[in-house]
């Protein structure tokens, strides 16, 4: 039997819920009172009335609620903004990069040191490859006594077998990331014994530039207009670095500019044969430091003629012109070298820690903290002009880092041929 409550508007189901619209249900009065619940239509009155779609909220709650979500709204978006234009901080990175920085800013402010008292960048170079493969070398015979050490590195950061014996392969894969390493220091030091450190790192601060142009030329990407943008802060603050600097010694901002296109092209190389090129000739991936040690010990022999032609028959022809002791020299080229391995060893530990958006930007910081130490390190003279170069040039490379080093269309796999 249904039963309608006049003016409700509701249908009620034998357990008091409402189920319609138009009519009021009461249990069916054919089951027996201790079986059903006791419900009038004056409880059912009470019941519709105290439904939530019968409640009146007043128009200016409406109002008052919509202005608190739009402001929230606006709060949310205001907090993914300063987010997305923050670099990403975290505990472990920060503790990782700064001995990091702290490597980089050792390594290049000795090198330079050496160049003030030893002039000569072939053989600085030489023994900066000596060193690397020393150090590359015991740090693979200790992973192979010791296995365990490796669970405190990055994934392909080190094998366990040591140092694999050369072969077809090896020698094919290192082999030009090896020229690439001799000409680019040997570049960098000639750049280096006759301008300022803080000079050649913002020169070496363009290499976004090239690295752009490169991939756009030969390897087909294609950028928006945020990374040309970018771009444009990035060139004029090198100009206004340079500019005095240009005139008084250009070959030497010469060399610098060839030295960042030579390690934009070995950036470049590398990438591929670390991500893709074991697997394209079907041989076994190779770990980071067995790269580095081939790399390495190719790059020495192959520098050796460079080194007699240069740097040899000048000490043979003039003798060894020096202006500081055996002793110290000897001292500053260990900490020059064990500094430069360090800092390649903890380059490999954030890049296999973080993303390489991440790694991007603390490469950034990495360099401001080069140039920042340089300027303090040798009590550099810096012109307002220079000031504001170096300045621009920081916000220029935050620029690309953040807005504009994706491209649009990715870079192929290989150069065109």
């Amino acid at each position: 039997m249904t039963n309608v409550a006049s003016g409700s508007g509701m249908h009620w189901d034998q357990s008091g819920g409402p189920i319609g619209e138009d009519t009021v249900k009461f249990p069916d009065i054919s089951t027996p009172t201790r079986h059903r619940p006791a419900l009038s239509l004056e409880h059912a009155h009470v019941k519709v009335q105290d439904h939530p779609s019968h409640h009146h909220i007043p128009r200016h709650a409406h109002h008052r609620s919509g202005e608190r979500i739009r402001s929230k709204s606006f709060s949310e978006q205001t907090q993914e903004v300063a987010k997305q234009l923050a670099p990403p901080i975290s505990v472990s990175l920060v503790v990782m990069c700064l001995a990091w920085y702290l490597c980089s800013a050792i390594s290049n402010n000795i090198a330079k040191a050496i160049l003030d008292e030893f002039n000569y960048p072939v053989t600085l170079t030489m023994a900066q490859f000596v060193y690397a493969v020393a150090f590359s070398s015991l740090f693979c015979t200790l992973a192979r006594i010791r296995p365990e050490i490796t669970f405190w590195f990055p994934r392909d950061m080190v094998g366990t077998s040591g140092v694999p014996a050369p072969n077809k392969y090896i020698v094919q894969s290192t082999g030009p990331m090896a020229c690439f390493q001799l000409v680019g220091h040997i570049l960098s030091f000639m750049s280096m014994s006759e301008i300022p450190v803080s000079l050649v790192h913002a020169i070496k601060s363009l290499s976004p530039l090239f690295t752009v142009l490169a991939q756009t030329i030969f390897l087909r990407a294609k950028y928006s207009w945020a990374t040309y943008a970018a771009l444009c802060p990035l060139m004029l603050g090198v100009i206004m670095t340079c500019g005095a600097g240009f005139m008084a010694r250009p070959f030497a901002i010469l060399y610098a500019l060839a030295a960042t296109m030579v390690f934009v092209t070995q950036n470049m190389y590398s990438k591929r044969l670390l991500t893709t090129g074991s697997a394209a000739n079907n041989a076994p991936k190779l770990d980071k430091m067995t790269v580095l040690c081939w790399c390495n010990t190719i790059a020495f022999f192959l520098t050796m003629p460079i080194w007699f032609f240069s740097d040899g028959i000048r000490m043979i022809q003039y003798g060894v012109a020096s202006t500081g002791s055996f002793k110290l020299l000897l001292t500053l080229f260990t900490l020059n070298g064990f500094s430069h391995f360090s800092q390649n060893l903890l380059a490999f530990v954030v890049l296999g820690s973080i993303s390489t958006v991440s790694y991007s930007i603390a490469s950034l910081f990495k360099r401001i903290v080069v140039i920042t130490v340089a300027i303090f390190w040798f009590g550099q003279q810096v012109s307002t002009a220079q000031g504001w170069g170096i300045a621009i040039t920081f916000f220029g490379l935050y620029l690309y880092d953040k807005f504009g080093s994706k491209p649009e269309i990715p870079a192929k796999e290989s150069l065109p041929t």
